[in-house]
């Protein structure tokens, strides 16, 4: 019996690629293993939540130079 068909809004269809040196990937592969997690879901992750907090960054600091004008 199939599995049952992903959520589309769950479903990962992009990827991107980024360029390592052997030490930063072991690097990656041993932090995801501390953190019980496959290596590519903990890297998702990771990068999702670092962009989140840019971005909002970004816009707080953007609100506050149209505030200044």
């Amino acid at each position: 019996m199939p599995r049952p068909k992903k959520d589309p809004a769950l479903v990962k269809s992009t990827m991107i690629k980024i360029p390592l040196t052997a030490d930063q990937k072991e690097l990656i592969v041993q932090a995801a293993a501390s953190a019980e997690s496959e290596m590519t879901a903990w890297a998702r992750q990771k990068l999702v939540d670092a962009a989140r907090e840019e971005a909002a960054k970004s816009l707080k600091a953007h609100g506050n130079n149209k505030a200044k004008r």
